[in-house]
């Protein structure tokens, strides 16, 4: 079964590779356990790297449904920004980070078909922000050298409180 991972946990710094094989059980198993880690942490979006896995997969919760996206591309951004983000990886961690407004990915289904879809606001932070838990970069990466400092420093619990 897989369980979520958190930060400093070395696969969240991974490059997550392509899924090539559609027509396997062992798909369906990964996007089954997903799921339950998906529901039992009531996630809005899931990478693959985050249970362990470097298979380029993300689950979202987009109008209360669950949407599986395989092997996401960002084909086109517009627009800037600036919002609060957290992460399941660093649990209560939130930061302001800036983002594209609106996003359009390629990517697959489980069946193998390919498909385009364009997200806006939230919607379009929370596919970029799982985009990049798949190329091995987190939020955190986006903080100011200060902000990171006091990260680092809360997580080995020299701080109370960023």
């Amino acid at each position: 079964m897989f369980k979520l991972r958190y930060y400093p946990d070395p696969v969240l710094r991974r490059k997550a590779h392509e899924v090539k094989d559609f027509d396997s059980s062992n798909l369906e198993f990964i996007l089954e356990n997903m799921r339950r880690v998906f529901i039992e942490h009531d996630a809005i979006g899931l990478a693959a790297p985050q249970v362990g896995l470097l298979k380029r997969i993300f689950l979202i919760r987009l109008n209360d449904k669950l949407e599986e996206y395989i092997n996401p591309v960002i084909i086109e951004t517009s627009g800037k920004a600036l919002n609060e983000e957290g992460c399941l990886s660093f649990p209560g961690l939130y930061f302001k980070i800036e983002r594209a407004r609106k996003v359009t990915i390629s990517a697959y289904k489980v069946d193998g078909r390919r498909v385009e879809r364009k997200f806006e606001g939230l919607m379009a932070r929370v596919v970029q922000h799982e985009v990049d838990h798949l190329d091995g970069v987190l939020y955190i990466d986006y903080l100011t050298p200060e902000e990171r400092l006091k990260v680092d420093l809360l997580l080995i619990g020299a701080l109370e409180e960023v």
